[in-house]
């Protein structure tokens, strides 16, 4: 785990969009249509955390309930801090969320397009649940997404 990773709630909108409005995080998150900026982070019903490495803001995650004991989650890490800092933020991601929610399951939706955001979720311990067909418009045409999970005792099993 890296402990200069610093993982903390937060609900400053304008941070949030600091980290959205990247252009290579907007355009690996947004469907047709979607423009920069458009996005309001909804801060009351959805739980938003912030990823500091030392005074450097490098990211943020986010989730929200599906059902009573489900999490879909999203991180986005700036993509300078990805190859130095994404395994370990997601070790700390999971061991904060193991201390601040009640979740059994955590799910990812990930659109075919994203072959390293799948290849990542693999590696951080995610398994490969379904596909759901033809869900997500990018570049005109309609891709599947693949759903991705991980119960709360394979992440407690994953961070021994």
């Amino acid at each position: 785990m890296d402990i200069n990773l610093i993982i903390e709630r937060t609900r400053d909108i304008d941070l949030i969009n600091s980290i959205l409005t990247d252009d290579d995080i907007f355009d690996s998150i947004s469907e047709d249509g979607s423009k920069n900026g458009d996005f309001e982070p909804d801060v009351n019903d959805e739980l938003w955390v912030k990823i500091e490495c030392g005074n450097d803001l490098i990211g943020v995650c986010n989730f929200h309930h599906t059902n009573k004991i489900t999490i879909q989650g999203h991180i986005h890490i700036l993509k300078q801090y990805r190859r130095e800092h994404s395994l370990s933020a997601a070790n700390n991601i999971y061991n904060w969320l193991l201390s601040n929610s009640d979740f059994l399951k955590l799910i990812v939706e990930i659109p075919s397009c994203h072959v390293n955001v799948m290849k990542y979720c693999k590696a951080i311990g995610f398994a490969l649940e379904g596909i759901n067909r033809e869900s997500y418009l990018k570049g005109g045409k309609a891709l599947d997404q693949a759903l991705l999970g991980i119960t709360r005792q394979e992440i407690e099993e994953f961070l021994k």
